[in-house]
């Protein structure tokens, strides 16, 4: 949850400084199958971060106004 918080705020910071950066794919995907379970398919960056966290749309989803962890357990 740790990674899943700093990952999107990092995101922000980035965006405030007009630095065009997204995480690791790997390290996004990581967070999206043990957090996001039901998370679309896509770039991981650009699910976990746009979509899953309600910071825009993606691929004609609309934006989340609310979101909660799954906590999944591993296989």
């Amino acid at each position: 949850m740790g990674v899943a918080e700093t990952l999107p705020h990092t995101y922000d910071i980035t965006q405030g400084l007009s630095v065009d950066r997204l995480p690791p794919a790997e390290l996004s995907g990581a967070v999206i199958d043990r957090l996001f379970p039901a998370a679309p398919p896509g770039d991981p960056a650009r699910v976990l971060l746009l979509w899953c966290t309600g910071r825009g749309d993606l691929d004609g989803l609309p934006r989340r106004t609310s979101w909660v962890w799954e906590a999944a357990l591993p296989d």
